[in-house]
C-alpha cells in the first residue's frame, strides 16, 4: 500500500491558498478551510466552516485526516490554538454536513473516507464548538491528509 500526505490549514480568519501534492497514482489537492465571519466568544452558537479535498487516483483509495498540530493525538475534540499565545479552541472535523461522523482516521468514534478511481471532490465539514469563553484572535491548526492506495 502507498500513501501521500499533504497537510491542511485551518484557520479562523484566514482566507483559502489552495495546497497540493502529488505523488505516482494519485493527486491531491487541498483547499484550506476559513471559519470566515468571526466566533462569538459570548453566544452559544457552532460557528462552520467548509473545506474542500480533491483525490484524483487510479484505483480506490482510503483519505485518512489526522488529529492536527494542537491536539495532542485526540479527535474529539481537535484544538486549534490562538497565534499569539497558547489559548486553544475546539473544534472539529467532519464527513457529513450535520456534523455527526468526524472525519479522522478510523480509530476511536473516527471514520475515513473511501475514494473510488477518478477524481473525488470531498468537502469537509467544521464546526467550532460554541460557548467557548476565549479572547479575540488568530487561532489555527494543522492537519495531515493522508491518501492510502
Amino acid at each position: 500500500m502507498k500513501c501521500i500526505r499533504l497537510l491542511l490549514f485551518i484557520a479562523l480568519l484566514l482566507g483559502p491558498a489552495p495546497v497540493w501534492a502529488q505523488m505516482e497514482a494519485c493527486q491531491v489537492q487541498a483547499i484550506p478551510m476559513a471559519f470566515g465571519g468571526g466566533y462569538d466568544a459570548i453566544g452559544s452558537a457552532p460557528l462552520h466552516g467548509n473545506g474542500q479535498v480533491t483525490v484524483t487516483c487510479s484505483q480506490p483509495a482510503i483519505v485518512r485526516l489526522g488529529p492536527g498540530q494542537h491536539s495532542d493525538g485526540t479527535f474529539s475534540p481537535r484544538k486549534m490554538r490562538m497565534v499569539s499565545g497558547g489559548v486553544t479552541l475546539d473544534y472539529n472535523l467532519y464527513l457529513d454536513p450535520t456534523y455527526t461522523r468526524i472525519w479522522g482516521d478510523g480509530s476511536t468514534s473516527t471514520f475515513i473516507l473511501n475514494a473510488s478511481p477518478g477524481t473525488n471532490t470531498l468537502t469537509i465539514y467544521g464546526q467550532i464548538t460554541g460557548g467557548q469563553r476565549v479572547p479575540t484572535g488568530m487561532y489555527q491548526d494543522l492537519i495531515v491528509i493522508s491518501v492510502e492506495w
